[in-house]
């Protein structure tokens, strides 16, 4: 029994051993694997961070350029609405451009119609003056012989009523018996 106590002892001390060796490669492995695992965390731990910036980076300028797409939107927007104003502003001027240049024409065609009424009316001014002065010859002359007529009148008169008187006086005398002729 004694060689089974021996026996049992070493074997017993070949298990402690075998264990103490078992923990101690067991630490120096969990040892091992926590420093992997502690720089392996610390790697991934700086890599978060880092990836915590770069998102934080992504989502401002996310930001900044989402609120330059709703500013660029709302500009469009105003672009659009500005455009259908001009577009409907062109529109209507075409529309009074049209209306003025056939206005123009009109007029245009007015106007030389007015020249040559114009002209008409100047030919027939200059020739109703000319008939106007033909007419005041006419009349000067006219007037010019009305005034040798009233004299020639005055002179007949004087004429008649010298030949009335002597006409008078010759009745008169005629009524006397024994007048002379020769007195009238």
């Amino acid at each position: 029994m004694a060689y089974i106590t021996r026996n049992a002892n070493i074997m017993l001390l070949f298990l402690i051993l075998v264990s103490a060796a078992a923990l101690v490669a067991a630490t120096v492995f969990f040892q091992e694997n926590f420093d992997r695992l502690n720089s392996a965390y610390s790697i991934k731990l700086s890599q978060l961070g880092d990836v915590s910036k770069d998102l934080a980076d992504k989502q401002s300028a996310l930001d900044q350029i989402k609120s330059e797409l709703t500013l660029k939107s709302a500009r469009e927007e105003e672009f659009t609405h500005q455009y259908t104003d001009v577009k409907t502003e062109k529109t209507q001027l075409e529309g009074e451009k049209k209306s003025l240049t056939q206005q123009n024409t009109d007029l245009g065609r007015q106007v030389q119609d007015t020249k040559s009424q114009l002209l008409s009316a100047q030919s027939s001014l200059e020739a109703a003056q000319n008939e106007n002065a033909l007419i005041k010859t006419q009349l000067a002359d006219s007037l010019a012989n009305v005034i040798k007529l009233k004299k020639d009148k005055d002179d007949l008169s004087k004429v008649v009523a010298d030949r009335n008187d002597k006409i008078s006086c010759l009745q008169t005398e005629k009524a006397k018996p024994d007048a002379e002729e020769g007195n009238c």
